[in-house]
């Protein structure tokens, strides 16, 4: 139903204190930060929905339709109380892939057809591709031949401050020993000033 909640039913999102925020990525190439009030529906269209960290860096395959060509880019999250487009507003520009991971692979995928000729299918660590610029760039060609799809492959592993990151999400209804107990909901909690329990949070 893509609502929130705090019963451990759905997709586990994390524990959340008074200023954190939900990262929201959309096919139709939008971005947005919301807090985690229970009020909240997210949209149809949604690709990605996890704990805003502000230190990681969305990457994306999108098709150009300006330029009829496939790009590359990498950026971090303005902070922004609006919804913001990433992949620029011609309207036949649409995503092939994105990834919120630290360092995903993705297979492109060449289209023989129109290319008149065959061309082996290309493996990219996009961390490599591209330096990260920011969220308007349009970002790096990835070829002048016609692409048929683009595959994300397994991520390769990354450690931040000695944790191993991107662990498996809870796909399915949590248990009681899944996650900690959840707390009722009360957004005027300053959960790190106060010393209070984090809220742990899941999307339904």
């Amino acid at each position: 139903v893509l609502r929130l909640n705090t019963e451990g039913r759905g997709k586990y999102l994390g524990s959340f204190k008074a200023d954190d925020k939900i990262l929201t990525l959309m096919k139709d190439g939008y971005y947005r930060l919301t807090n985690f009030e229970l009020t909240n529906h997210f949209d149809e269209d949604l690709i990605l929905i996890e704990k805003f960290n502000p230190k990681k860096i969305v990457s994306v395959v999108y098709f150009d339709g300006e330029t009829k060509l496939p790009y590359i880019k990498r950026f971090q999250i303005e902070e922004s109380d609006k919804k913001l487009n990433f992949i620029g507003d011609h309207s036949d520009s649409y995503v092939y892939a994105i990834s919120n991971d630290w360092l995903p692979q993705v297979e492109v995928v060449y289209n023989e057809k129109l290319n008149k000729k065959k061309i082996e299918n290309e493996k990219i660590l996009l961390a490599d591709f591209i330096a990260v610029k920011g969220y308007k760039a349009k970002g790096k060609r990835v070829s002048t031949h016609f692409v048929k799809e683009v595959l994300l492959l397994d991520s390769l592993p990354y450690e931040e401050e000695g944790e191993i990151v991107n662990e498996e999400d809870f796909e399915e209804e949590s248990t009681e020993n899944d996650i900690s107990t959840p707390l009722e909901l009360d957004n005027n909690k300053k959960s790190d000033e106060d010393g209070d329990d984090p809220i742990q949070m899941t999307l339904f």
